[in-house]
C-alpha cells in the first residue's frame, strides 16, 4: 500500500488492484486496516469484457486461482464502488475481453 497523505493519525491508502490490462484471474491485495474505502474501476473505451471484485477475510493471503466472495454486480462500464465490509484482502478479475483494457484501485484511510 502507498501513503499518500498523512494527516496526523489518518493517511489515505492507495492500493492498485489491477494494472491497465486484459483477462487476468487477479491477485491478491492486502488491505488490512483500510476502510471503508472506495474502489475506481476504469475500462477504456475499446474494453468488452467483464470485472468482477472479490474479497477475502482470510488471515493469510489466498491462492489468486481461488476468488472468495463477490463484492457487488459484474461490472462492465467506468463506475466507483463503495466498500464497507471489514476485509483483509481484495483482488479484481477479468474475463471475456477481446479488445481493450481496464485498470482498478482503491482509495481508503489507513487508520494508524
Amino acid at each position: 500500500m502507498q501513503i499518500i497523505h498523512d494527516t496526523g493519525g489518518r493517511s489515505t491508502g492507495y492500493v492498485e488492484l489491477l494494472p491497465s490490462g486484459g483477462n487476468t484471474i487477479g491477485s491478491w491485495k492486502s488491505i488490512k486496516g483500510l476502510g471503508p474505502f472506495t474502489v475506481e474501476v476504469s475500462p477504456n473505451p475499446l474494453f468488452d469484457g467483464t470485472c468482477k471484485m472479490y474479497g477475502s477475510c482470510s488471515l493469510t493471503k489466498p491462492p489468486d486461482a481461488v476468488d472468495g466472495a463477490q463484492i457487488g454486480a459484474d461490472i462492465t462500464i467506468a463506475t466507483l464502488h463503495e466498500v464497507t465490509a471489514p476485509i483483509n484482502w481484495m483482488k479484481v478479475a477479468v474475463t471475456g475481453t477481446t479488445a481493450g483494457a481496464v485498470a482498478a484501485w482503491l482509495l481508503g484511510h489507513y487508520i494508524k
